[in-house]
């Protein structure tokens, strides 16, 4: 496999977030877009460049210094939307898309995916169909998919006969206000736990 794109997915209309532009919103003080941005830093597979779709707020996506593509049609149509204009800007063979309310994600994702034993044109991990690893060549299929108002996620997937790949470490989803709230209880139980286990050493 050759280089790989990152494209962080900012561009949904965060409708379970009460219609709040998703990448802005802080979990311990920091923006989703901000965490996804280290998190993909973190990678043992660097990505070549870190793209961003965005379709609101562009001036402060802007200010991140990285480039910012909006959809490239009308409506918008989702996540598939965002995909879209990452491969017509990536310049890499691959692009890994990961939506902004998955900011904590292993640090050997883009490698475990990158890696797998598969010639799959899409790979992404088991039970999510986001993040994954997709090949310029999907553009096409992509395309007509979204021309023909098939907007789902999966089922575009199952048309490329997507690999799922297992991961050693699962991550938080973060789709509504009460999964920010579970992933907050988890932090404060892992540290806590830190805590007793350094005071009984």
């Amino acid at each position: 496999m050759t280089t790989i794109d990152a494209l962080i997915l900012c561009g949904g209309l965060g409708s379970r977030m009460g219609g709040i532009d998703k990448g802005w919103l802080e979990v311990e003080g920091i923006p989703l877009v901000e965490r996804c941005i280290a998190s993909l830093k973190r990678q043992s597979l660097q990505p070549a460049r870190i793209l961003i779709s965005a379709n609101r707020t562009l001036p402060r996506y802007e200010s991140l210094g990285l480039p910012i593509l909006t959809d490239l049609r009308a409506g918008n149509p989702g996540p598939l939307a965002g995909i879209e204009a990452g491969l017509h800007a990536a310049s890499s063979d691959w692009l890994f898309a990961l939506p902004c309310d998955c900011p904590d994600i292993p640090d050997d994702m883009i490698e475990q995916l990158a890696k797998v034993d598969t010639t799959a044109r899409v790979r992404h991990a088991a039970y999510h169909p986001l993040p994954c690893l997709l090949h310029q060549s999907t553009l096409n299929t992509l395309t007509a998919a979204l021309d023909c108002g098939r907007y789902r996620v999966r089922a575009w997937q199952h048309e490329c006969e997507a690999a799922t790949v297992p991961m050693t470490v699962d991550w938080c989803n973060l789709n509504a206000p009460e999964d920010i709230a579970r992933t907050l209880d988890y932090a404060v139980a892992q540290a806590a736990n830190a805590s007793s286990l350094s005071d009984n050493t």
